[in-house]
């Protein structure tokens, strides 16, 4: 050791000047990354929004088409019920005079508790 000079302690001023360097450097970027943090929960929550909303579409439409399918239904159903109503309605017309033509003597006269039971 020559006059107090120590070869480690150029090491460490070197690494020091290092670390002092690779610290100047950083710290612009470890100063935003609070505000990156913050942009990147933003976007997970706008894409996780955007997610929901196109199912919440995806699922409109499918009940959009499923109604407009029924409505479209609607007039053939309506037909068969009136064909329905209109068979009945005659038969019931058919019952009705056969109810008036046949003889008297073939009418019940009895009260229900008289019919008679099979």
């Amino acid at each position: 050791m020559l006059n107090g000079y120590d070869a480690s302690l150029d090491n460490r001023l070197e690494q020091a000047e290092l670390a002092e360097t690779e610290l100047a450097k950083l710290s612009p970027l470890a100063a935003e990354a609070p505000q990156l943090r913050e942009a990147k929960a933003k976007a997970n929550l706008a894409a996780e929004r955007r997610t929901k909303k196109s199912m919440a579409m995806d699922e409109a439409r499918k009940a959009t088409d499923s109604a407009t399918e029924m409505q479209r239904l609607v007039p053939e159903f309506l037909s068969v019920a009136a064909k329905a109503v209109k068979e009945f309605y005659s038969l019931l017309r058919e019952i009705d005079g056969n109810r008036q033509t046949r003889p008297e003597s073939w009418r019940w006269t009895g009260t229900p508790a008289d019919w008679p039971t099979h």
